[in-house]
C-alpha cells in the first residue's frame, strides 16, 4: 500500500498541476480556471504563511518529510506545460441567436443538463453563470495573469523561508518549552491524568501482599517495555554497547520473550535522553527530549504514547522513593489534594479556549453590543504552575485540610477561577462569567448552577490571597 502523502504536498502538487496544465476548451472554462487559480494560489500561500509565523514563534513538528521545500521554491518547477484551447463558435454550438444577450443565453443554456433536477434557485444560478462568463469585461486575463505570478512568487519565498527556519538551531528554551506544552496538552486532556492515576492504583491493589520495593522494580521494567513498543525511540541510533543496570535479563515477559536484548539497547538509547541516576530515571530533561522529538518528527500519537508511560513509571518513581526514604510523604501524581484542584482548574480554563475567537451578545444589566470572547488558557496553566512550585502552601492553605476528592469540587474551583476571571488577566474586561459556563460543564455536568458559584464572595480570605500571588505572578511573567 503507497504510503499517504501529507497534506503539505497535496496542497503544492495539485496547485502545480493547476498553473502549469492550463487546459480548457470553452472560453466559460478559461475564466473558470483564472479565478480558480487565483483563488487556490492565494489560500496556499496564506496556509505557508501561518506555518511559517508558527516556525519562527517556536518549535514545532511539522509532518512533511516529503516535501523537498527546494524543490519547490525553485522557479524551474513552475514552468507552464499546458497549452490553452480556446472555444468554438458559441452560437453555432448551442444555437444561440441574439448575441448581445449572449451571457444570460448561456446561462440559460446550462440549466439544461440539469433537466427535471434543476429544483433550485434558477435566478441566483443563472446570475453566477453570466457574471463569471462576462469576467474578461471586469479584469482582463493578462491582469489577473499578473496576479496569479504574483502570489506564486510570494509562495516560493514563504517556501524559502520555511526551509531556511526548519535548518535553524533552536534553543534549549524553545525546545523546552515545545515538550512541556506537548507534555501538558496531553495529561490535561479529557480524563487522561485521572485514568492514569486509577491504572496506577489499579495494579497496586491487585498486589497479594503490601507493595515493596521488588514489586516496583518489576512494575518499571513491564512499564519501559510499554514504552520500547510506542515506537519513541525507534527513529535514535546507538553505537556503543548496551549495558544492564535494571536487570532486563531477571524478568520475563511474554510479549518480549527472547528480546531482552533488544530492551537493553532501548533502554540505552532512552538514557541518552532520560539518563538514569540514583535508580531512578530523569525526565525532566525537557530541551533534550524536546529536541529529539523535533529532529525525529515524531508524531502527536506515537509521543502520547511515551507520555502515557513516562507518568506511570514516574508514580511508580514516587512510590519508590518513598520506599527508600529519599523523599517524605509523596503521593501519587493527582492523588494530593493541591494535584486534584489545580489539575481541575486548568482542564476547565483550557477547555473554556475551545470557543475563542466566537463572537457573543452582551446583555448583563440590559447593555446591549457584542464582544469576541477569548480566554487565554494555556497563559494561565504556565501561571498555576509557578504557583505550584513556588507558593504551594498557599494552595494548601486555601484547601485548609481538604481531600483530593473535596478538593476539586466545584465548591472550591469555581469562585477561584471566577475571581481569576475578575483580574481580567486571562479573559476580555467585558467577558461574563456566564460565557464560560460550559467549560464547568465539561467537568461536572449540566446544572451546577457555576455562575453563581463563582461569586468573589465565595471565596475565603486564604482564596483571596491564593489569587492576589497568582496575579503577581502573572504581571511579572
Amino acid at each position: 500500500m503507497a504510503e499517504q502523502k501529507s497534506k503539505y504536498l497535496i496542497w503544492l502538487e495539485t496547485l502545480h498541476r493547476e498553473y502549469t496544465e492550463r487546459t480548457n476548451i470553452t472560453l466559460f472554462g478559461q475564466q473558470a480556471m483564472h479565478i480558480k487559480l487565483l483563488a487556490d494560489m492565494y489560500e496556499v500561500r496564506c496556509r505557508f504563511e501561518k506555518i511559517l509565523e508558527r516556525l519562527q514563534q517556536g518549535a514545532i513538528v511539522l509532518e512533511d518529510d516529503d516535501v523537498d521545500y527546494e524543490e519547490w521554491y525553485n522557479p524551474e518547477k513552475w514552468k507552464i506545460t499546458g497549452n490553452e484551447l480556446v472555444d468554438e463558435d458559441i452560437t453555432e454550438t448551442l444555437g444561440i441567436g441574439n448575441k448581445n444577450a449572449m451571457a444570460q443565453s448561456y446561462a440559460n443554456a446550462l440549466l439544461t443538463p440539469f433537466g427535471e433536477n434543476a429544483k433550485f434557485d434558477n435566478d441566483k444560478f443563472r446570475n453566477i453563470v453570466s457574471s463569471l462568463y462576462v469576467l474578461n469585461l471586469v479584469v482582463d486575463n493578462q491582469r489577473i495573469d499578473v496576479a496569479i505570478n504574483e502570489e506564486l512568487a510570494t509562495l516560493q519565498k514563504t517556501l524559502l523561508d520555511i526551509s531556511n527556519a526548519k535548518t535553524r538551531e533552536l534553543t534549549d528554551d524553545e525546545c523546552a518549552s515545545f515538550f512541556v506544552d506537548m507534555r501538558d496538552k496531553y495529561l490535561n486532556g479529557f480524563l487522561v491524568n485521572g485514568k492514569l492515576v486509577a491504572e496506577h492504583r489499579k495494579w497496586k491493589e491487585k498486589l497479594l501482599n503490601e507493595i515493596d520495593i521488588d514489586e516496583l522494580k518489576e512494575r518499571r521494567i513491564e512499564l519501559l517495555l510499554g514504552l520500547f513498543d510506542t515506537g519513541f525511540l525507534d527513529d535514535m541510533t546507538l553505537h556503543r554497547r548496551a549495558t544492564d543496570p535494571l536487570g532486563f535479563d531477571n524478568y520475563e515477559f511474554e510479549k518480549w520473550e527472547g528480546k531482552m536484548n533488544e530492551a537493553k539497547k532501548c533502554f540505552a538509547k532512552l538514557c541518552r535522553i532520560c539518563p538514569y541516576q540514583g535508580e531512578m530515571i530523569d525526565f525532566s530533561n525537557h530541551a533534550t527530549i524536546g529536541r529529539y522529538i523535533i529532529k525525529a518528527h515524531i508524531g502527536p500519537a506515537i509521543v502520547n504514547g511515551f507520555l502515557e508511560q513516562m507518568q506511570l513509571i514516574a508514580m511508580v518513581q514516587r512510590d519508590m522513593r518513598r520506599i527508600l526514604n529519599n523523599e517524605v510523604d509523596v503521593c501519587d501524581a493527582g492523588d494530593s489534594p493541591v494535584d486534584a484542584f489545580v489539575n481541575c482548574v486548568k482542564h476547565i480554563m483550557l477547555k473554556a479556549e475551545e470557543e475563542n475567537g466566537t463572537v457573543k451578545p452582551l446583555t448583563a444589566r440590559g447593555n446591549g453590543g457584542i464582544y469576541t470572547y477569548n480566554v487565554n488558557g494555556k497563559a494561565f496553566v504556565g501561571v498555576m504552575d509557578t504557583l505550584v512550585e513556588k507558593y504551594e502552601d498557599r494552595i494548601k492553605a486555601y484547601l485548609d485540610g481538604l481531600t483530593a476528592q473535596k478538593a476539586k469540587t466545584i465548591k472550591y474551583v469555581a469562585p477561584f477561577i471566577g475571581a481569576v476571571l475578575e483580574t481580567h488577566l486571562f479573559s476580555p474586561a467585558n467577558m461574563p462569567k456566564k460565557d464560560i459556563e460550559p467549560a464547568f460543564e465539561s467537568e461536572y455536568g449540566r446544572g451546577t448552577s457555576a455562575v453563581s458559584k463563582m461569586a468573589k464572595s465565595n471565596l475565603s480570605e486564604t482564596g483571596n490571597t491564593l489569587v492576589e500571588t497568582l496575579k503577581s505572578i502573572a504581571n511579572k511573567s
